[in-house]
């Protein structure tokens, strides 16, 4: 199925793609301002030094925030969609299916991490994101509140134990997390290489990208970059980011249900060589 706008939509997904993995090998233009973000929200002061017995709630504590982490990524997934169907497909209630009460999953998962009251600035900014959408507001009035949704979540990075964002095991975990979910929301959504249901193939696009750029503010460092695991992540990477390179269909897709499946797997298996 070919929509219209779609060779617009697919040329700009596609710079987008190339951007992303030029970035994992060359570095992240834009992880200064991502820096100031996450840095506004400094993580909670360490915990003072607790006995071995400790151990059992340090490793409650990893899987909880993994789970904060992947539920942000997700989260901004949908944003991304939401984005460029409201700019590109110049299709408002397609971005509505992104926005408002279809995030109300995400954001659940997101107090379980932080609370309802540390989830709140980020609820009122996805909030306003999507009064914009429903009033139909121009793109930089969409883009503006769009940003700040984004920064809001990042914020929310704060909530993680000092250091954790920079273990590549860690973060890989949690985008492994996310990169299953897309997959089952893919086999959702193709069936014998066509789309048919499309709100979850727009939102594989949307989960994906954000995945890859989580890792990029991992790669970016470039001892972790020139690691023994990275040459094997950043080719599933590689892959991830052309998998689906537009919320709009194309006439040939370039992956199988299985092979998303399959691509899902191999990332888990990465985590353990990090």
């Amino acid at each position: 199925m070919v929509v219209g706008n779609s060779r617009r939509s697919f040329d700009r997904a596609i710079r987008l793609a190339l951007f992303a993995l030029a970035i994992l090998t060359a570095g992240f233009p834009g992880a200064g301002a991502i820096g100031v973000a996450h840095a506004q929200s400094a993580p909670p002061a360490a915990p003072p030094a607790a006995p071995p017995a400790a151990a059992a709630p340090e490793a409650d504590a990893a899987k909880s925030q993994r789970a904060l982490l992947a539920n942000l990524v997700l989260l901004r997934g949908r944003l991304i969609a939401g984005r460029e169907l409201y700019q590109f497909a110049g299709n408002r209630e397609a971005a509505l299916r992104h926005l408002g009460p279809n995030l109300n999953s995400r954001m659940a998962g997101i107090e379980k991490g932080v609370g309802k009251d540390g989830a709140r600035k980020l609820q009122d900014a996805v909030n306003a994101l999507n009064e914009v959408a429903k009033a139909g507001g121009d793109f930089a009035a969409f883009e503006k509140a769009y940003d700040a949704a984004v920064v809001a979540s990042l914020r929310l990075h704060g909530a993680i134990t000092e250091g954790r964002l920079q273990q590549p095991r860690f973060v890989l975990a949690a985008i492994a997390d996310v990169v299953d979910h897309a997959a089952e929301d893919y086999a959702a959504a193709v069936k014998d290489g066509k789309v048919v249901v499309i709100k979850e193939y727009e939102e594989v696009f949307g989960y994906n990208l954000a995945a890859v750029h989580q890792w990029q503010r991992v790669a970016a460092n470039h001892k972790i970059a020139t690691t023994k695991g990275a040459a094997g992540v950043l080719e599933d990477m590689e892959r991830l980011a052309r998998a689906v390179p537009s919320p709009v269909p194309l006439a040939a897709l370039y992956l199988t249900p299985a092979e998303m499946t399959k691509l899902a797997l191999h990332l888990k298996s990465q985590v353990a060589v990090q």
